[in-house]
């Protein structure tokens, strides 16, 4: 998409991690702890997180998710294993629990919407995807997934100011 105005930037209402460890134990959404994706995909140290954004109705034509992780500042990630590491974001049917949600109990994504990879010096980026039509007036929620095989995960704490973690961009 054509270069556009920013205008609306929506920050995670629920971030929820589910952990294949405890299958059956729901976390609730993190307001204070890291919030991470990892470990060997097919190993049973797997962790998800299924995100909740609640988008306004405006004037954008177009939105994207972005992640800003910036090695520079004082805001607290962690990266580990193989490195790049890269996860997926998929697109979940607005049903997130997060007193509910588990790894056996929980909203199945239904398409892919982005790859995204993270880097020790270089932060990170979406490589692939991540533009899609606003569900304006909605809830827009994903699962953050990895990508590979690999072992290695992320965790990051999810602040405004300065910005570091994932937004729904409005444009």
């Amino acid at each position: 998409a054509a270069a556009s105005t920013l205008l609306g930037r929506e920050f995670p209402h629920l971030i929820v991690p589910v952990k294949r460890t405890e299958p059956d134990r729901p976390f609730g959404t993190q307001y204070l702890g890291p919030s991470s994706i990892g470990a060997k995909r097919l190993t049973p140290s797997q962790v998800y997180t299924e995100i909740s954004f609640d988008v306004p109705s405006n004037a954008a034509s177009w939105c994207s998710l972005s992640v800003f992780i910036d090695p520079e500042t004082q805001a607290p990630w962690t990266l580990w294993g193989s490195k790049p590491f890269r996860f997926n974001v998929s697109a979940l049917p607005p049903k997130m629990s997060e007193h509910k949600d588990s790894w056996n109990g929980r909203p199945q994504p239904h398409a892919w919407v982005a790859t995204v990879e993270v880097g020790n010096a270089a932060g990170a980026a979406v490589i692939d995807g991540g533009t899609f039509a606003c569900a304006k007036g909605q809830v827009a929620q994903f699962l953050l997934h990895p990508a590979t095989d690999g072992d290695g995960g992320l965790t990051w704490f999810e602040l405004d100011r300065p910005l570091h973690g994932i937004t729904y961009d409005m444009y």
